[in-house]
Order: C-alpha cells, then structure tokens, then sequence
C-alpha cells in the first residue's frame, strides 16, 4: 500500500492487490465466493484504515522519526504509514478478519447444506448453489424457482421467480407467467407464508409491452416463525416454505384433467395446445364487455393448463 499526499491533503492510495501478504491469505479460501469477498474486504480495510492511520496523524501533529544504523532519521506520514502496512499492520487486519470470516461461511455452508438436504428428501431439483445462494425448481410445466439467499449478517432472505420454456409450450406464454403467479400468491397467501409483490419482466429480445417473458415474486408480510430470532423455528419455517412448492404443484394440476406432460396430452387428444386465432366477434364482445381497447392486449386460449386468457395491458384489465 503507497499513500501520496501533497501539502495536507492525502491526495491518493495505491493497494497492491497481488501483496504477498494477501496471496497467503487467499491461498486458504476455497472458493469463488471466499476469494471474491476478501479482496472486496481487503481493499475497503486497507482503505479506510490508511485514511485513519493518515489523518489521526495529521491531525495530532506527530513528529515521526526512524533509526536507521544508529541515526534518528524524520520521515513523512506517507513513510510511516506505508511501512506499518508492509510490515505487519495488514498481516493483523487479515488474520483477524478471516478467522472471523471462516466462521460465518461454515455456517452459512450449513444452512444451505441444510436447504439442499430438505430439497432433496422432496426430490426437488437444487440449481446455482453457493456458500451464500441456492435455487429450487419446481418443474418445467409450472416454471417457479424459489431463490434463497444469506447475507454477511447471516440473515436468510429468501423470493420466487417464475419462468417457462418453449421446451415445454408451444405459442406465446404470456398467459403462464400472469395466471400461475397469481394462482401461487394466493396459496401462499392461504397457507400463511407471505404476500407476494409482483414484478413483470417483459421480452427483452422483443421488447414488445405486451409479453411477459417472466415475472419476480418478492415476499411482504412474512410469516413471524421466518422473522422470528429463534433459529428452529426459522429452519421449520423453510421446511414449510420448500414443501409448499410441492403441495401447490399437485394442487395445481388437480384442477385440470391432466398435466401438459406427453402422456396426458396423448391420453386426452385435445386439437390444440394453444391458439391465438380467436374469432373476431369474441374478442370484439370482450373489449366492450370491460371497456378495453385494441391496443396492448394479449389473448389465447391453451389446453393444459386449460383456459382462455385475455389481458389489457394499457388499462391492465383481465
């Protein structure tokens, strides 16, 4: 680290970032999320530490000299403060912060490990696993991903995206990313985990405003067994929230004569699995019906999930 300064003003830091000091201690991380969170903190401590070293110096007026071969030598703050780091003043910040650091990953490892193990007696599929984030899929047909997250505080955070594939559906599926987030919230609603804020997030190859490509799904008003400090309660709590993305799949499907897998579709031999071709007369009696317009509307009808959809987008009626 190299402080410059000119007249009373410290004008400028330099921090090496390939210090030995600071390889060694990289050398004992194992991942990318222990690397990258330590060079973020090893910057920010040598930074804000050097600012105070330099202007509690300053400040008090210290005269600073250093023996050299027998002679008292004066030298300037900068002199002074670069040599504490590149003798042992860095070494210290590191070592204490990373016995502390090592701790709060392992056990953040633990609740995710924890996560991974519920997910798995569930045979839910896990995906984007870290020390810190992992995401649970439900399935391609239903598309709902609930994302956890644990910060530097060791508080889990937790949200639901949801997205489908052509892979699965045929057609335009603005319909799937409006009706079965909604059919979700209120089951979650129901069974007392949370409200959930929703955020559209329209095709960006398109760019059309009439196409949800997906569709973020942030908890408010969550449950007091989440929120609450007891940590059994907290981890029941996430039992309860990873089950529950079962139990609505079922659900789901119940309310339909089968699930759009091929066996089903064989089964039931519907003509279509999705038409945009919808009379004229039909959609004309539907504009009048809810005092809508032409303009930014998106409408099919689907078999499994069966339905017929419409949506305004501009006066954002259903």
């Amino acid at each position: 680290m190299v402080p410059q300064s000119s007249g009373e003003t410290l004008e400028k830091i330099y921090i090496n970032l390939d210090s030995t000091v600071f390889l060694n201690h990289r050398k004992k991380l194992k991942s990318e999320d222990q690397i990258s969170t330590a060079l973020k903190k090893y910057v920010s401590t040598v930074y804000f530490h050097t600012i105070f070293l330099y202007m509690i110096t300053k400040k008090k007026k210290y005269s600073i000299t250093l023996g050299i071969e027998n002679n008292m030598q004066e030298i300037t703050i900068d002199e002074y403060v670069k040599d504490i780091f590149d003798s042992y003043y860095a070494d210290f910040l590191l070592n204490f912060w990373y016995g502390r650091v090592n701790d709060k990953f392992e056990r953040l490892m633990k609740i995710i490990d924890y996560i991974q193990k519920i997910a798995n007696e569930f045979g839910i599929e896990t995906q984007n696993k870290s020390e810190t984030r992992i995401s649970l899929w439900t399935s391609q047909y239903l598309g709902i991903s609930l994302i956890f997250e644990c910060n530097e505080e060791e508080n889990i955070n937790f949200f639901y995206s949801q997205r489908t594939t052509s892979w699965a559906y045929n057609g335009e599926r603005t319909d799937l990313h409006d009706i079965i987030p909604i059919v979700f919230a209120l089951f979650i609603k129901q069974i007392g985990i949370c409200s959930l804020y929703f955020t559209d997030v329209y095709n960006p190859a398109t760019g059309a405003d009439d196409e949800i490509y997906c569709k973020y799904m942030t908890p408010f008003q969550i449950s007091h067994d989440f929120l609450n400090s007891n940590k059994e309660k907290q981890l029941k709590f996430i039992q309860k929230l990873i089950s529950s993305l079962i139990i609505f799949e079922s659900n789901f499907w119940a309310l339909f004569p089968g699930c759009p897998c091929e066996d089903c579709r064989n089964k039931l031999g519907y003509e279509f699995d999705y038409n945009w071709q919808i009379p004229e007369d039909k959609i004309a009696n539907i504009l009048i019906s809810i005092n809508s317009s032409s303009e930014l509307v998106n409408y099919c009808e689907r078999t499994l999930p069966n339905w017929f959809y419409f949506r305004d987008f501009k006066r954002k009626n259903f």
